[in-house]
């Protein structure tokens, strides 16, 4: 068969650069406004329907377009739109720290909602969460907070439960912190989690993005990692209505067994994958496995075409 494939270039884009002049200035900007211009050039050129393509936002524009005009859209090819995020005093959220409420309790509740906001902010309704160690805490008290907001959620190398000797770590940490270094206690924290020699680059890499951190960024999340272990006591005891698929590394010696069992008890909606020659950073340990499980979990939720 063939098809007429028609380009659009979007305000501000390609061949619609220059005459910025004619559009409405005042206009909100959002992916509204920007479907229903679509919608004109599709009227314009008596364009009834059409197959659409999309990647990066233009997959959410898409989307906003279907949910416009479901009869405009025959179908969606859609290579996903990504959203990275740096929590407060992380990459690139490392330097305007005093934008941030200062005096504001810092929890894992606090950094969901920062999180929402950023999602409002994106006018993103919805999305699958994709988390590696600690980040996995995070999203879970996302869904907790917001079911609705999550879609999926793929937890590498998830923290779910401290088992005597991260107690014991975490408190030691405690004590030291103001005394020593703390990429010192970073290193050490990183060697007890990755002990092996294939875990090195994963080690190399756990310190490197460290560096990235404030150091009082650091601390907050050290002081924030005591006060854990109920919020995972209650993670582990009940499961929400959200797909989760769980991928752990067999050599993932400290936070593999707590996940297992919670895969046992939490059977209706979590699915664990175990790696293998992986420690705890399944994405770096097995990279191309861990994309190719995790995009073909995401991809096996969106509903087949009618």
């Amino acid at each position: 068969k063939h098809f007429n494939v028609l380009l659009v270039d979007l305000r501000g884009h390609g061949e619609s650069r220059e005459p910025l002049h004619l559009w409405g200035k005042n206009e909100d900007y959002t992916f509204e406004v920007v479907s229903r211009e679509i919608l004109e050039v599709m009227d314009h050129l008596e364009i009834p329907s059409a197959h659409f393509v999309g990647i990066s936002l233009g997959c959410i524009l898409i989307r906003q377009l279907a949910e416009m005009a479901p009869d405009r859209v025959r179908s969606m090819v859609l290579g996903g739109a990504v959203t990275r995020l740096d929590l407060r005093g992380h990459g690139e959220s490392r330097e305007p720290l005093h934008l941030w409420r200062q005096h504001e309790d810092y929890t894992f509740e606090a950094i969901s909602l920062e999180i929402l906001e950023v999602m409002d902010h994106l006018e993103i309704a919805s999305a699958h969460f994709v988390g590696i160690s600690l980040g996995c805490i995070v999203i879970r008290q996302l869904a907790d907070m917001a079911p609705e907001r999550v879609r999926a959620m793929v937890l590498g190398g998830a923290v779910t439960r401290l088992d005597l000797r991260s107690r014991v770590l975490v408190h030691a940490g405690d004590w030291v912190k103001r005394l020593v270094p703390f990429m010192w206690l970073y290193r050490l924290f990183a060697w007890i989690i990755m002990p092996r020699r294939r875990h090195r680059e994963s080690r190399s890499l756990f310190v490197r993005e460290a560096r990235k951190l404030a150091q009082k960024e650091f601390l907050r999340w050290w002081r924030l990692t005591l006060e854990v272990t109920p919020l995972l006591r209650l993670f582990e005891e009940r499961e929400i209505p959200i797909p989760t698929l769980y991928l752990m590394g067999d050599e993932d010696h400290m936070f593999l067994p707590p996940v297992r069992r919670i895969a046992q008890k939490h059977r209706e909606f979590t699915t664990l994958t175990v790696m293998e020659d992986s420690g705890h950073v399944v994405n770096v340990d097995q990279a191309n496995l861990f994309n190719r499980l995790a995009i073909g979990f995401l991809r096996g939720l969106q509903p087949s075409p009618a």
